[in-house]
Order: structure tokens, then sequence, then C-alpha cells
């Protein structure tokens, strides 16, 4: 990060913002093991058709995500597989950190302090 110019941190900071959305994320993580039609993105985001396919628009702009189209159907699947190791790595981060919260907040109810 130190050697990108100001431009290039602006277009990561709207690259990251792309994916800092709830639905998003919840394409992302359907999407995280191949692609997948409109049709069954909705049905793993639960998410309204037009819902996501507002949000497949953003993430397709962006250059997060790829399209197909075969017949009827248009195929989605995240576009560079190192966007699903970002996910993982900022995910798994994050758990693990409210699994230490939530264990510090158990021993304070039990009365054990640290």
């Amino acid at each position: 990060m130190k050697s990108l110019s100001d431009e290039t941190l602006s277009h990561v900071a709207k690259f990251l913002r792309a994916m800092g959305e709830p639905t998003r994320l919840k394409i992302l993580r359907a999407l995280h093991d191949g692609e997948l039609t409109v049709s069954e993105i909705i049905a793993r985001t639960q998410a309204t058709q037009s819902n996501v396919s507002k949000h497949l628009t953003i993430l397709t702009m962006m250059g997060i995500l790829a399209s197909r189209k075969e017949g009827t159907s248009t195929y989605y699947k995240i576009a560079d597989p190192n966007i699903t190791g970002i996910c993982d790595t900022v995910c798994r981060s994050i758990a693990e950190k409210i699994r230490q919260e939530r264990s510090t907040l158990n021993n304070i109810r039990k009365g054990v302090t640290l």
C-alpha cells in the first residue's frame, strides 16, 4: 500500500465499498464455489430478484463478478480468485474477533476477570 498513488487508493476504496454491503457479501458467499444462475443466487441469498439484480450489476461493473449468457440464463462467477481469498481472510478475522469478545463477555458474566 505504501507505494500506491492517491488515485490508486481511491480506486481501491471504491472497490472495497462495492463489496461492503451485506447483500453483496451474500452474493459473493453464494458464488464462492463456482458460477450460478440469477435464480440460484436469489434462492441462496433469500433476496428479491430486483435487489439481487441491482447488486449483480454493481459487482459486475466493478469487475468483481463476470457473467455469461447461456440460452435464457445468465451465469455469474467471481471474476478474480483473489477476491475469494480477501473475503475469506477478512471474514475469518472478524469471526475470530467476535468469538473472543463473546468469550470475554461470558467470562465477565461468570465473574471471572482477565
